[in-house]
């Protein structure tokens, strides 16, 4: 599994965007792992749609950040996830919350992909005849068939 992220602000009162991909690996997608999601503890801004935060507004106004960002993992049928987040804006542009809610992701995926490749793959063939009893009912009326079948060709 691989995660990859970039922050990317513009100058001014534009809120910085988080841009995320997770991708699997193809042994990884050969264990039919579900989505997952994950609350990443990443902060998410008042009125995240906005793409700017004015000075006195939200996050700028001393208010706390109301709630948090989800990562929703690959499925094994894509292999591969990916979305972008606003984060708020803040002045000295440091989110360390970013390293810390990622690594919730991956440990939350090791667990899951750990207990799927606890499940061992197993291939089960079997046979089964007639049991004694029946076999030993059934041979006399099967031998007499036999029998006259073969007088019978011998007839025609």
């Amino acid at each position: 599994m691989e995660i990859r992220w970039s922050i990317d602000k513009k100058r001014g009162n534009f809120r910085p965007v988080l841009s995320w991909s997770i991708t699997l690996e193809p042994a990884e997608k050969e264990l039919g792992m579900a989505p997952l999601a994950v609350d990443t503890k990443i902060p998410m801004p008042a009125a995240y749609w906005e793409s700017h935060c004015y000075p006195g507004q939200h996050e700028r106004s001393g208010k706390p950040v109301p709630g948090s960002w989800e990562v929703i993992t690959p499925a094994h049928k894509s292999g591969k996830s990916d979305g972008r987040m606003i984060l708020p804006w803040r002045e000295n542009n440091a989110y360390p919350e970013v390293i810390t809610g990622f690594e919730r992701v991956r440990e939350a995926m090791e667990k899951v992909l750990a207990e799927a490749a606890a499940s061992t793959p197993m291939h089960e063939e079997e046979k089964m005849a007639l049991g004694i009893m029946v076999r030993k009912q059934l041979a006399p009326g099967l031998a007499a068939d036999r029998m006259l079948s073969s007088v019978l060709k011998r007839v025609a």
